[in-house]
């Protein structure tokens, strides 16, 4: 009998509440921790995916910019421009005219369509006021 005994005192251990209800505990927080760590892991994923399709939508616009570009650098009137820059350039009729620069020393070269036209030379405006002038007034040569 004593084995009977034992086996209904190891039986009433096993199956008290308390131990039941550690048991369950112990289950829940395996579980719980699981789950946890899987959401973990899906969130720092949609994170990086996020990331990675900002730098996508940046990539696609950087890349749109310079098909313009590289589009652009194959026309003629690129080319133009560059040998009127760079060649001084000028088609028959044109005048070009010299501003020297007094803060950096550079010259930069400006053609004018209209043949007989010389530039006006006004020391006292800032490249701001020059600018403008050439914008916005037909009257910047005499």
């Amino acid at each position: 009998m004593p084995s009977r005994r034992k086996r209904n005192l190891i039986m009433s251990t096993i199956f008290h509440p308390i131990t039941i209800s550690l048991f369950g505990i112990l289950i829940l927080a395996s579980v719980s921790l699981s789950l946890a760590k899987k959401y973990s892991q899906r969130y720092e994923v949609s994170r990086e995916v996020k990331g990675l399709q900002k730098e996508i939508a940046q990539l696609e616009e950087k890349n749109s910019e310079l098909k313009y570009l590289m589009e652009y650098l194959q026309t003629d009137q690129f080319v133009e421009e560059q040998a009127r820059v760079n060649l001084n350039y000028r088609k028959e009729g044109e005048a070009v005219a010299v501003i020297k620069d007094e803060q950096t020393g550079f010259n930069v070269a400006l053609a004018n369509t209209m043949a007989g036209n010389k530039a006006r030379q006004n020391t006292k405006l800032n490249n701001l006021q020059k600018w403008w002038q050439y914008f916005f007034n037909n009257n910047i040569y005499e």
